[in-house]
């Protein structure tokens, strides 16, 4: 499935020569970019990011709908972004240890063992230079 079967920002520009789907030209404006259709967004949207706000033309102005449309686009393509990152986190961080039930035992703290929070506080005071 082409680019332009499934992205709305599509409506909204024309590729330069047929064949290069990363050489667009805005439909409001007029301005040619390179870079793609998220570039194209980048623009529509006025983020600044990648690519100047689109200004729309004397006789084709842009309509506001179009700027916000792609501003939930690309805020929707953050967060999936973000939610992929924090599962790929999951993953990573989620694998135990082989030998993790050795570390556990290894640093038990009994309830019943009394601690010299005078001696801490000895040492701490003595560490300062």
């Amino acid at each position: 499935m082409a680019n332009m079967d499934w992205d709305p920002t599509w409506q909204w520009c024309v590729r330069v020569k047929e064949n290069n789907r990363l050489r667009l030209k805005c439909n409001f404006c007029g301005n040619t970019l390179s870079g793609g259709i998220s570039r194209m967004k980048h623009h529509l949207a006025g983020t600044s990011k990648d690519a100047a706000a689109c200004v729309g033309g004397r006789n084709k102005p842009l309509p506001p709908f179009v700027r916000q449309q792609c501003l939930d686009m690309l805020h929707a393509l953050h967060q999936k972004r973000i939610q992929k990152e924090i599962e790929e986190a999951e993953v990573v961080y989620n694998v135990p240890l082989e030998d993790e039930e050795e570390e556990e035992e290894a640093y038990e703290c009994d309830d019943n063992d009394e601690i010299d929070y005078n001696s801490l506080r000895t040492d701490l005071d003595t560490s300062r230079g």
